[in-house]
């Protein structure tokens, strides 16, 4: 019978805070849930757990492993659970967030044996909702190992402590873990980090700030035939190219919904004249403002605004990686404003344009979702008043997946707060989830009152105008770098011959 692995991969982060809990007395512990391919668990000791520690940890795991611990399930009530977490405040604010009076606890232990020569001994007790295996019996020694330590701000806001994530690696065989392990290597040999300053295609300096890459000659080689041959193809497809500012004021924020809703990810403002700027997280705002320049009839319907956009992000810096997670990047990006009618009619050439370009560069092995509101969530969706048409967009970009014939997962609560959308899924050459492409119904316009003048013929003879609803189609693909970054510099295609 196939074992659960993510049972195992759970049950693993358990035995290892029991282990670290002997090394480290007094250790303060956060959460530690399976993930994929493993585990981690955060702790927060004195003195702080290192890489040297992980073999020593690694092999009490072992030993805990072998002596057949068992992991018991108990329901108590909340007064119980703080008498038990009184030394652990990371656990005491987990309770205190429990909307439920009852709170689940599992206890890792030696049960003992009957002859009484071996005394039952508790290892490790954790605020956790499960599920757990029932005995270490399930867990196979040799097919795990502790990877790396990081460090991981508590509930991921840089304002709490920073806790020390040992990270794991659980198999079921042997063999699948040296696999896996034979995979990492192989990428790291494949990490764009190392060959971007290798192959000196960019570079990062403290000095200019983190997050904040460098072009350098060979690297600008590669991004300047990636913007030319997307600006040609754009053109052909009925794209017009604008360039609009890297920072704004702040009305304009105000009005589009992002100082609401994503504020956190913006840099802090900048007062010029006693006005505030923001610089802009996305290009959004500004093609809504061009298409406002002046009156636009129906006729001049779709009208598609593309732009190689410049954009500034606060990422925190526990996030930053080379040029995958960057606080300042280049965004393909476009805005297509539309009728409601042709609005499947341009998702479905979106799709198209977008497959064209993979098959070009050989990009492969990716999937759709379809990212979907969840009216439940009042904090991100709370101030949607109009229901029906988040329904008919979401409705309009099913329909043209089925169209066009493809494959797609559903993800409830993966909409933005503007609208819902299909992102294009790959992963990376560590096997992470990211997001290559969004084409998104995007609901910005209508909370800034954008609209078309509709021309119709009346019974009469004469024709009367009247004002309707736009419906604007965003679509985005970030220009840092693909999934190997040198292979494009080297693939042979004739875009990227360097004379």
């Amino acid at each position: 019978m196939k074992k659960d692995i993510n049972k195992i991969r759970h049950s693993l982060s358990h035995i290892m805070a029991a282990a670290v809990s002997e090394f480290f007395p007094g250790v303060k512990f956060g959460i530690g849930p399976a993930i994929e391919n493993g585990f981690y668990y955060d702790f927060d000791s004195k003195p702080a757990i290192s890489e040297g520690d992980l073999p020593r940890i690694e092999k009490r795991m072992k030993e805990l492993i072998k002596q057949n611990a068992a992991f018991k399930r108990k329901l108590i009530s909340k007064a119980e659970a703080k008498k038990i977490f009184k030394n652990q405040p990371y656990k005491l604010e987990l309770i205190k967030d429990l909307p439920s009076k009852q709170i689940t606890i599992y206890e890792t232990y030696q049960p003992g044996s009957k002859n009484k020569k071996i005394k039952p001994k508790t290892y490790f007790i954790d605020l956790c909702a499960g599920p757990h295996i029932k005995n270490t019996k399930e867990i196979n020694p040799e097919a795990f190992k502790l990877r790396k330590i990081a460090g991981a701000y508590w509930k991921g806001d840089e304002k709490n402590p920073m806790l020390a994530r040992i990270y794991g690696l659980a198999f079921e065989t042997k063999d699948e873990l040296n696999e896996y392990l034979e995979m990492l290597v192989t990428a790291e040999k494949c990490d764009h980090r190392i060959l971007g300053e290798r192959l000196e295609y960019f570079m990062l300096d403290e000095e200019i700030g983190k997050g904040l890459p460098l072009w350098l000659p060979k690297g600008h080689f590669i991004r300047h035939k990636l913007e030319e041959y997307m600006y040609e193809l754009e053109q052909k497809n009925g794209y017009q190219h604008v360039l609009t500012p890297i920072l704004a004021k702040e009305d304009l924020y105000k009005k589009s919904g992002h100082l609401d809703h994503y504020q956190n990810d913006m840099y802090a403002p900048i007062e010029i004249e006693k006005e505030k700027y923001y610089l802009k997280p996305m290009n959004c705002p500004h093609h809504h403002s061009i298409y406002k320049h002046h009156k636009r009839s129906y006729r001049e319907l779709p009208l598609r605004l593309a732009e190689f956009g410049l954009v500034h992000r606060f990422e925190r810096s526990g996030v930053l990686s080379g040029l995958m997670r960057v606080r300042g990047f280049t965004q393909n990006d476009s805005h297509i404003y539309t009728n409601e009618e042709h609005l499947e009619k341009e998702i479905i050439g979106v799709l198209k344009l977008i497959e064209e370009v993979y098959a070009v560069f050989g990009i492969k092995d990716y999937w759709y979702r379809l990212s979907l509101p969840d009216f439940k969530n009042k904090e991100k969706y709370g101030d949607i008043k109009n229901k029906k048409m988040w329904e008919r967009g979401s409705a309009d970009l099913t329909k043209a997946l089925k169209e066009t014939g493809h494959k797609f997962m559903e993800a409830p609560g993966e909409a933005t707060f503007y609208g819902p959308k299909i992102d294009i899924q790959i992963k990376d050459i560590w096997g992470r989830e990211d997001t290559l492409s969004t084409i998104q119904v995007d609901f910005i316009p209508r909370r800034d009152s954008i609209f078309i003048t509709s021309t119709k013929k009346a019974k009469n003879s004469r024709r009367s105008s009247s004002i309707a609803p736009l419906w604007v189609l965003s679509t985005d693909s970030s220009l840092s770098c693909w999934k190997k970054p040198a292979a494009i510099y080297r693939c042979g295609s004739p875009l990227f011959k360097q004379k």
